[in-house]
């Protein structure tokens, strides 16, 4: 219906312009045209459209060369008109992407530096460990993407919390852990992220089933959640907090392995030990005897 709606507007504008010799009011429809990522398949439509009446002006007026040449250069110029709009509206879409997840990064740093630090590290992660994976370059951006807003959520949790020196308590520990449902909810609003969402949901789940919110399994679970999950372990481990020492690559590591295939994706865990190795070769042993 749309579509003929498209082509009976185009067709009437089109032998408006032959008439009036006036280009400029059907260059203003196109450019004021709805696109939704269907450019391509209305710039076909120009084409079909403009022969159609080609067809029509050469029954009702007979040949006319100069009209008919006149007309195939306008179906490619309106054809490329298309084009381009729906190439600058998809470049339009990124950097709104970009300028949201940006936002939301500030805000978290509003809140907590140490959080947002941790964020974008994981996220660096995430890209490295989907390389180390073999998974293709679109899937890379999406796994960074989701780890650098796997925290998003916190945005929402209480100062006495983020900033506590010591463990939490029960209360806390269930506030705490609310973060990756609101995370996921707030993402849901946002057209440009609510891929991310499922996966910012899901980055607390366990491989065996017991984690957080939704006790999902295994491959039930995102991949790409599996990836944040892994990532998000070792950076916290590898990081000081107000009540313990970083851990050193060693033991974040050996944390991981004893973890391997109950917590953890196995493959995902392997994944980030083969990015480690090479960093800390003394440990090569012992993850062997452990995997």
């Amino acid at each position: 219906m749309a579509s003929s709606l498209f082509v009976n507007q185009l067709f009437d504008k089109l032998a408006l312009e032959l008439e009036k010799n006036d280009r400029e009011p059907l260059d203003r429809w196109i450019d004021a045209t709805l696109i939704s990522g269907e450019a391509s398949f209305r710039s076909r439509l120009v084409v079909l459209a403009v022969t159609a009446l080609t067809t029509s002006h050469q029954d009702r007026h007979g040949a006319s060369p100069e009209v008919s040449s006149y007309l195939a250069l306008r179906a490619h110029e309106l054809a490329e008109r298309l084009e381009r709009r729906q190439a600058h509206a998809n470049a339009g879409a990124a950097a709104s992407r970009d300028d949201v997840v940006a936002a939301l990064l500030a805000t978290l740093e509003a809140r907590d530096p140490g959080t947002a630090e941790h964020a974008r590290a994981v996220g660096e992660w995430c890209r490295r460990i989907a390389r180390a994976m073999e998974l293709s370059g679109d899937q890379q951006d999406f796994a960074a993407l989701c780890g650098t807003l796997h925290d998003v959520g916190k945005i929402k949790t209480s100062n006495e919390i983020i900033m506590k020196a010591g463990p939490l308590s029960d209360d806390q520990w269930t506030e705490m852990h609310a973060h990756a449902r609101i995370g996921a909810e707030l993402l849901e609003q946002v057209p440009s992220l609510c891929e991310v969402a499922p996966v910012v949901r899901a980055h607390h789940e366990r491989v065996d089933g017991r984690g957080y919110p939704d006790r999902l399994c295994a491959d039930a679970i995102p991949l790409a959640a599996r990836i944040v999950a892994v990532a998000d372990a070792f950076h916290a481990m590898s990081a000081p907090h107000n009540y313990r020492e970083a851990f050193s690559p060693r033991q974040a590591v050996e944390a991981l392995v004893e973890e391997r295939g109950a917590q953890f994706d196995a493959a995902v865990v392997d994944a980030l030990v083969g990015l480690v190795q090479p960093l800390a070769p003394a440990i090569d042993g012992d993850l062997k005897r452990a995997s």
